[in-house]
This record gives C-alpha cells, structure tokens and sequence, in this order.
C-alpha cells in the first residue's frame, strides 16, 4: 500500500485519511 501520511487524505476517493482508510 501506500500510506506515507497517515493524517493526509487518502486517495481512494473515500475522504478518509490514510489512518483510517487505507492502512492496513
């Protein structure tokens, strides 16, 4: 995965941030 900014916005269009997310 590419989660590098856990507090970004995650790019999957969810609207989430990355810790939330995308991060696994």
């Amino acid at each position: 995965m590419w989660c590098h900014g856990l507090n970004e916005p995650c790019p999957c269009g969810s609207g989430k941030k990355y810790k939330k997310c995308c991060r696994q």
